[in-house]
C-alpha cells in the first residue's frame, strides 16, 4: 500500500492505496472536489457537510443512470446474439440439408 494525498474543497486527505489503484483514486478525488465546488459555486449550500452530501447524490444518482444504461445495453446485445446465433444455425442447418 502506498500513501497519497489528495485535495478536495480545498482541504488534503492521506489515503493509502495499491499502486496500481492510485491513478484512479486520483481522478476519483478530482472528480469529488470539481462536484462539490459545483454545488457550492451554485448556491444550494455552504455547509461542507451538506456540500459534500449534494455532491455525493449527485454523483450516486449519475452511477445509477449509467448502470441502467449498461443493464440495458448489455440486455440489447444479448438478444442480438441471440439472434446472430439463431440466423447462423439456420445458415448451416439449410447448408447441411442441400
Amino acid at each position: 500500500m502506498e500513501a497519497i494525498t489528495v485535495q478536495i474543497l480545498g482541504r488534503e486527505y492521506k489515503l493509502r492505496c495499491r499502486p496500481e489503484e492510485q491513478s484512479r483514486l486520483v481522478a476519483a478525488a478530482h472528480r469529488l472536489d470539481a462536484e462539490m465546488r459545483a454545488v457550492r459555486a451554485a448556491g444550494m449550500t455552504s455547509s461542507s457537510d451538506r456540500i459534500a452530501i449534494v455532491a455525493a447524490l449527485n454523483l450516486i444518482y449519475e452511477l445509477m443512470q449509467l448502470q441502467a444504461q449498461h443493464l440495458e445495453l448489455q440486455s440489447r446485445i444479448s438478444q442480438r446474439i441471440a439472434k446472430l446465433n439463431a440466423l447462423v444455425d439456420e445458415a448451416l442447418t439449410q447448408r447441411s440439408s442441400s
